[in-house]
């Protein structure tokens, strides 16, 4: 077939003229194109581009290979090396989305939803359609914020968790603390205007009026 067939033309090349950047770039892409060649494929590529830093059609291949690593790395629970690899391919491919969402869920599996979080969002935003995967992020982070102490934190995940959709039996605990959280307003609200602090008294009523629309 043509993955045969582009073997026997590198192998041809390399009797010819040995390992040239040209032949190791071509090496790397036909590795990537088998399976478990990544690894290999990325060891040619950077062979190739450290031979001749200005070879052209490397950057595409690099990113491809920094891809297909990092999803082997999250399929092992390897979240450390799945976004390091995540990363090294967005360094050469800014704006590849799959890349951005790898990204996101390496910094989620590290547990690091302060910054993997808002990379969801703004993939969502840009149009990436996330589904559930979303809302069960935030929930994930909710409980994360709660074992750090973070309660303040906790309650806005639950809560745009609940704006995602989330119902209270998916909450589970997050809507206790939802309601939880409207009891606590209401009660700030009433002791700001008592102290004539109107200011603050509406601060809480907007916070109170936020939650309550979720209908909980």
């Amino acid at each position: 077939g043509r993955l045969q067939s582009a073997q026997d033309e590198i192998r041809a090349g390399l009797a010819v003229a040995g390992p040239t950047p040209d032949l190791s770039r071509a090496r790397g892409v036909l590795f990537l194109l088998q399976q478990g060649g990544a690894k290999a494929g990325l060891a040619h590529l950077l062979e190739a581009t450290q031979a001749d830093p200005g070879l052209m059609f490397c950057r595409g291949p690099l990113s491809e290979a920094h891809r297909l690593l990092a999803t082997q790395a999250l399929a092992r629970e390897d979240a450390q090396a799945a976004l390091a690899h995540a990363r090294e391919g967005l360094a050469l491919e800014p704006d590849n989305a799959d890349l951005r969402l790898l990204c996101a869920d390496a910094l989620v599996a590290a547990g690091n939803f302060d910054e993997g979080l808002p990379a969801y969002e703004e993939l969502a935003r840009g149009g990436r359609e996330l589904g559930a995967s979303l809302r069960l992020y935030y929930q994930k982070g909710a409980t994360a914020a709660l074992v750090e102490k973070r309660a303040d934190v906790a309650m806005q995940r639950y809560l745009r968790a609940r704006q995602l959709g989330a119902t209270n039996e998916e909450l589970g605990f997050g809507a206790e603390v939802l309601k939880r959280a409207v009891a606590a307003a209401q009660a700030a609200a009433d002791r700001a205007c008592e102290e004539q602090r109107y200011f603050d008294a509406r601060a809480e009523l907007e916070k109170l009026l936020v939650i309550e629309l979720l209908d909980l």
